[in-house]
Parts: structure tokens; C-alpha cells; sequence
């Protein structure tokens, strides 16, 4: 009995719920038909809209404090135009494309007309249809801007600075504006080529503090590294980071980036030293292997493929004149084959398209304003690898490839005078005490051989 008398109860209650909600929501449609009016003499009794004033040209005055400012600041020493990343004005469809000028109050203006996503014509950004003046010479492209991201430099023990001052000189002379590198624990010599950089060619070289993305310590001795082969994949995520936050920082600022170590250098051939030059001959240049259509305009990379350039300790040096302190240039001599289009390669990857980077090509595009990357054939530039191949078989029957000759006279003077800003070059006391130790060392070597006690 009590049951049933519960089960009524509970009945009624939600009963009373539902009436008391009812009347809620009926009370609100009275108070809305209430604010709408329902009359067109109500309609009419509202005000008129107002007419704005017109709008007036007024010349913003230049605050030449404000410019000297950012042209300290920004990189290259001041505004300059950027060749693919532009200021937008305007929507639908017509957009007036603005390359940033010196004067913020000047703008050379271009009319693009974006095209149809859904067009199977040949993807681009846009098709160019008329300038200010009518003339397309009057517009005059700024040269290609280049930087380096170079990964994790994890040295703690071992100093390879002077191979580093060779690399990044070399960089300079290829056109390189700017290389970022990431500190993972470097030798302190390396660090103190680096300071050096930093502070005697500013905007060159940008050194940035890094931490492993879980948080493993850079802790002596070298704990990161057993932390690194305990997991790989976690090791290989690692390296992606710094790539991709120096991508990301730089891909506004420059018109392509690579990705390299510093035993690596996509070396132009021929006539070409320089990637400018470079890049205007691989947009001409045949696809190797063919893998991208014909019709491509555009391409996200320009790859190169490698070839390895090992040490060969046990023969003779090539360039006997040259002092062995210039690695590269001392080794000259490389295996006779190169690898294929996806073994090892580096690229110069185009900002205006790339997403995300691997080491060795971009991970991400846009697939409908570019090709996927070109792979350049050898005759007009290789990525030369200045380290052991995986293959030992290749070792076998090097041959000299001495394309960096041509940049010695001005590579040489250029390093020479970093080691002696450092330092690194001894005195004429120096150079008299060692010659006179070494002959001490070769006389008593000789009396040795012949049998003579050294007095």
C-alpha cells in the first residue's frame, strides 16, 4: 500500500512540474509579441539611419625615429622587400599584391586574380594582370633570400670548430644570409666560434637554446644520448623539432630554407657558384626520374642527391700547399657513385608552399599551388656528404672532384681571418718555438735510426 501511495505522490509532483514549465514558457511569447512591433505607424516612429561623414585622404606623417628603429631590428639592416610574401588589399576574387618597400607609405602595387580551387588548369598563387604602370620592368625583383636551420649541435667532447668556421664561411659564399643553430651541448671551443658569430657578423648566425621534448636533461655524462638509443622514434621526433621551429620562425623572412649539418653543402656545378644562380637553373633543369608532371610550374623543393666525400686517411693530400686544418677543402675525393633521388638527399625547400619538414625533403605542401620536389640531375649541382658511407663497397676506386677549388682563394682568406679574430693561428714567437721543437724531435728520431746515443 505505502508503494502505491509513493508512485502517486511522485506522480503528482511531476505533474506540477510540467504545468509550472508551461506556464513559464507561455508567459515569455506574451513578453516577446509585446517588443515587436505590430503597426506601421510603429515602424515609421523609428529614426532614420545617419549618413557618415566622407571620408577624407589623410597623409599619415612618417615617424623617421620609428623607421631607423626597425631597420635595426629587422634582418639585412632594415624593411626590404620579401619576393613571394606580400600584403593583401582587397576580397573577392581581385587582390592587389604590395611588396613591402623601404617607405611604409609606398607601395608598388600588382593586380592578381586568384584562381579556382577547383580549376584543373596549372596551380599557382595567382595570374598577374596588370601593373601600375603598364610596364613589367618597372618592377624590379629583390634577389633570393636563403637561410640554413641546422639541427641539434650535440658535441659536448669533441671540437669540431674548425670545421665549423670552414662550413660557415663556405655557407657566406654560397649566398647563405642567415644560419640558425640549436644548442645541445657543444665543445667550448665550438661555442666560442659561435659567440664570435653571433656578435661579429650579426644576422648571420642565430644560436637558440633547446631542450629534449620530454624533458630528458642535458646532463653529463651525455645522459640525452642513452636516453636517445633507449627509444628511437623518440630520438627521431627530437631532431624534427628544431627543423620545424626554425622553419617556422624564418619561412616569412626568406625565400628557402634547407635543412643541413654541417658535414653537408649542395655544392652548384659548372658555371654556378652560388644558389641563386642555382635555383634559376633548377627550375629548368629536367626532373630526375621524372616522378613530378611536366606541366608543373612550381615546386615545393629543388632536391639534390648525395655523394660521399670520406676521409681516406691512409693517401696522400691532393693539395699539399693547403694546411690541413681546411677539411673540405683538403678532401677532394669521393666515391665514383652517387645515390639515388630518395637515398640522403637535401633540399632547398620553397617557403611559399612548404608545410612541414623532415630532414631530407618537406613532410607537407600545398599540394594545389605546387608539385611535389624536383630532384635536379648531378650534372648541375650534388650534395656533397663529407663523412664514411653506410656502404663500405664504395670506398673502392674514388675519384678527385675538386668543385670547391673554386672557392679557395676567398674561402681561405676568409677563414684565416676568423682564426685569427679567435686566436686559432700562433704568433711568429709561436711559429719559431714549434719549427725549432720539431727539428729537435726529427734529430733525435734520426740519431735513434743510426744508432747514436742523444747526448
Amino acid at each position: 500500500m505505502s508503494t502505491r501511495s509513493g508512485f502517486l505522490r511522485l506522480t503528482l509532483l511531476v505533474s506540477a512540474a510540467l504545468f509550472a514549465l508551461l506556464l513559464l514558457l507561455n508567459t515569455l511569447q506574451r513578453s516577446d509579441q509585446l517588443l515587436v512591433p505590430t503597426r506601421a505607424a510603429d515602424v515609421a516612429r523609428k529614426e532614420p539611419k545617419a549618413t557618415p561623414p566622407q571620408v577624407q585622404d589623410v597623409e599619415e606623417p612618417i615617424d623617421e625615429a620609428l623607421v631607423r628603429q626597425l631597420e635595426q631590428e629587422l634582418p639585412g639592416g632594415g624593411l626590404r622587400p620579401v619576393v613571394s610574401h606580400r600584403q593583401a588589399i582587397g576580397l573577392q576574387g581581385e587582390r592587389h599584391m604590395c611588396p613591402l618597400t623601404r617607405i611604409r607609405s609606398t607601395c608598388i602595387c600588382t593586380t592578381f586574380y586568384w584562381q579556382d580551387p577547383s580549376s584543373t588548369e596549372n596551380p599557382g598563387n595567382g595570374s598577374k594582370v596588370s601593373t601600375p604602370t603598364g610596364r613589367e620592368e618597372d618592377i624590379e625583383e629583390p634577389p633570393l633570400r636563403f637561410a640554413v636551420c641546422v639541427k641539434a649541435m650535440d658535441f659536448p667532447y669533441e671540437d669540431k670548430s674548425w670545421r665549423l668556421i670552414e662550413w660557415l664561411e663556405l655557407m657566406r659564399s654560397l649566398g647563405v644570409h642567415k644560419v640558425v643553430l640549436y644548442d645541445a651541448q657543444m665543445h667550448p671551443n665550438m661555442t666560442r666560434v659561435v659567440r664570435d658569430y653571433v656578435k661579429n657578423s650579426p644576422g648571420f648566425v642565430e644560436l637558440r637554446p633547446m631542450s629534449l621534448g620530454r624533458g630528458e636533461p642535458h646532463a653529463p655524462p651525455h645522459f640525452h644520448h642513452y636516453a636517445m638509443e633507449a627509444d628511437g622514434f623518440n630520438r627521431i621526433l627530437n631532431e624534427m623539432i628544431p627543423y620545424n621551429d626554425c622553419f617556422y620562425r624564418n619561412m616569412y623572412k626568406y625565400d628557402y630554407i634547407g635543412v643541413f649539418d654541417i658535414d653537408e653543402v649542395i655544392m652548384p656545378l659548372g658555371n654556378r657558384t652560388t644558389w641563386p644562380e642555382l635555383i634559376e637553373i633548377s627550375r629548368a633543369a629536367p626532373d630526375y626520374g621524372n616522378t613530378t608532371p611536366a606541366s608543373c610550374k612550381e615546386w615545393v623543393s629543388f632536391c639534390y642527391r648525395n655523394v660521399y666525400y670520406p676521409r681516406y686517411p691512409e693517401r696522400p693530400k691532393v693539395y699539399r700547399n693547403l694546411s690541413s686544418s681546411f677539411y673540405m677543402l683538403q678532401h677532394v675525393e669521393r666515391v665514383r657513385e652517387h645515390c639515388n633521388r630518395a637515398a640522403a638527399t637535401k633540399c632547398l625547400h620553397d617557403t611559399r608552399f612548404a608545410v612541414g619538414l623532415h630532414n631530407h625533403f618537406a613532410f607537407y605542401h600545398t599540394e594545389a599551388a605546387s608539385c611535389a620536389a624536383k630532384s635536379v640531375p648531378i650534372e648541375f649541382a650534388q650534395m656533397q656528404h663529407y663523412r664514411e658511407p653506410d656502404t663500405k663497397t664504395l670506398l673502392i676506386d674514388p675519384i678527385i672532384d675538386a668543385s670547391i677549388w673554386r672557392f679557395q682563394p676567398q674561402l681561405q682568406a676568409q677563414i684565416e681571418e676568423r682564426y685569427r679574430r679567435l686566436g686559432f693561428l700562433p704568433d711568429e714567437r709561436q711559429l719559431a718555438e714549434t719549427l725549432e721543437r720539431r727539428r729537435l724531435e726529427d734529430e733525435l728520431i734520426l740519431r735513434e735510426a743510426v744508432g747514436q746515443n742523444p747526448e
